[in-house]
C-alpha cells in the first residue's frame, strides 16, 4: 500500500529539508504501530543536541501527526 505523506514539503516547514528522513519514520511508526514513538524520542536525544535534536524531534512528531490524518 503507498500512503500520500508529504514528508518533503514538512521536512522544509519545519526548517530543514535533512529532517525528510526523521518525517518518514514518524509516519512509518504511525501507520504500522509496530513500535511506540518513544524510543525512537530517546535515541534522537541521545544522538543529537541543541537544535539539531529538537528539528529532528519535530520532524518525528510530525510524521506521526500525518499519518494520523490518513
Amino acid at each position: 500500500m503507498v500512503y500520500p505523506i508529504p514528508a518533503m514539503e514538512i521536512a522544509r516547514n519545519l526548517g530543514s529539508s535533512l529532517a525528510t528522513n526523521f518525517v518518514l519514520m514518524g509516519a512509518y511508526i504511525g501507520i504500522a504501530k509496530t513500535l511506540p514513538a518513544e524510543p525512537c524520542e530517546q535515541a534522537i536525544k541521545e544522538r543529537f543536541s541543541g537544535k539539531a535534536q529538537e528539528l529532528n524531534l519535530a520532524a518525528l512528531r510530525e510524521g506521526i501527526l500525518a499519518a494520523s490524518k490518513l
